[in-house]
């Protein structure tokens, strides 16, 4: 079933939320009333309002945190508006407020923002899109296309975030990193689209910040 976004939310202000730490650094429970949009384990954050669209598009993640997705699709409070799930849950979840559908993307971060431009949402504030995974390689063992930690996760939000073996490939956070940031590049040259980073850490430089609080008064 599909559910049409296009332009479902224009001109209204929209976050992105990541899973990075500086998740933490703001005060969620001043979102419950807006547009957002989240993605992979942001759940166990318990944010207390369910997302306006929620994400989880990398196969090996999915087969990683299969229970919890599924409970959390399916929990009456949180569960997100729509949601947007590849791999086994495709086409599983029919509600007429929500859809899965076969995304191609590298980058979840890319999908997300991908969503909020096509929902008409302007301006966009990412929240805990850090893209810092420094020091991660040497604190992981490797094994495949699996690993697992030699320290607490603090890459994430959450320290249990990564608990036991997880999917990984180094390889692929350089190209998420690059993709992302593309897409970013291909937004300013839209003049009319805003994008900003309102947790204010991370590797997003090159994208300006604002005062997250200030967005409130």
């Amino acid at each position: 079933m599909m559910v049409k976004i296009e332009n479902r939310y224009r001109g209204q202000r929209c976050f992105i939320l990541g899973n990075g730490p500086s998740l933490n650094y703001v005060d969620l429970s001043k979102l419950k009333d807006e547009i957002t949009v989240g993605c992979n384990r942001i759940y166990i954050k318990n944010l207390g309002f369910p997302l306006t669209c929620y994400f989880a598009i990398d196969r090996k993640f999915n087969e990683y945190a299969r229970d919890e997705i599924q409970a959390y699709l399916r929990s009456d409070a949180d569960s997100p508006r729509t949601f947007f799930v590849k791999g086994q849950y495709e086409g599983r979840y029919e509600h007429p407020e929500k859809v899965t559908v076969s995304l191609n993307y590298v980058s979840v971060g890319e999908a997300m923002l991908d969503t909020a431009i096509d929902m008409g949402c302007r301006p966009i504030y990412l929240i805990g899109i850090d893209m810092d995974y420094s020091g991660l390689n040497e604190n992981i063992d490797i094994y495949g296309e699996e690993a697992t930690l030699k320290v607490p996760d603090r890459w994430h939000f959450d320290s249990r975030y990564w608990t036991g073996k997880f999917y990984y490939r180094d390889t692929q956070v350089g190209v998420a990193y690059d993709r992302f940031k593309d897409k970013v590049e291909q937004m300013r040259n839209k003049k009319e689209i805003l994008v900003f980073n309102a947790s204010g850490n991370g590797l997003l430089d090159y994208i300006p910040t604002v005062n997250y609080e200030d967005l409130f008064i």
